[in-house]
């Protein structure tokens, strides 16, 4: 969004956080150890030229929640941070469902 012209305490009342909040994740002092790539890197561009409003901001979080889910780039975060459990499995774990898992690979 700072990147599409916003300022940051525009940011900060959107997303209902700190200026501060804002300014860290700016610098890289916050969430830098994520590193999205290829198709969400693109959908989470796209979606902040969507974000004009409360509204908007939820319908996009929400879409790109469910993109994320969906690519199981949610699994590569567990893996990254967490114990995960071997044979863990996200159709048992309720990571994804079995409907979205069936859209992700009609897709390609």
């Amino acid at each position: 969004m700072k990147e599409r012209g916003l300022k940051q305490k525009e940011i900060a009342k959107l997303l209902e956080i700190q200026d501060a909040t804002v300014s860290q994740y700016v610098n890289e002092k916050r969430g830098h150890q994520i590193e999205f790539t290829g198709t969400i890197l693109e959908e989470i561009q796209a979606s902040a030229g969507r974000i004009s409003n409360q509204a908007t901001l939820l319908m996009e979080m929400q879409r790109l929640l469910k993109l994320i889910r969906e690519n199981k780039v949610l699994c590569e975060i567990h893996h990254k941070f967490s114990a995960v459990p071997a044979g863990c499995d996200p159709l048992i774990t309720g990571c994804i469902e079995k409907e979205d898992l069936i859209h992700v690979t009609a897709k390609g």
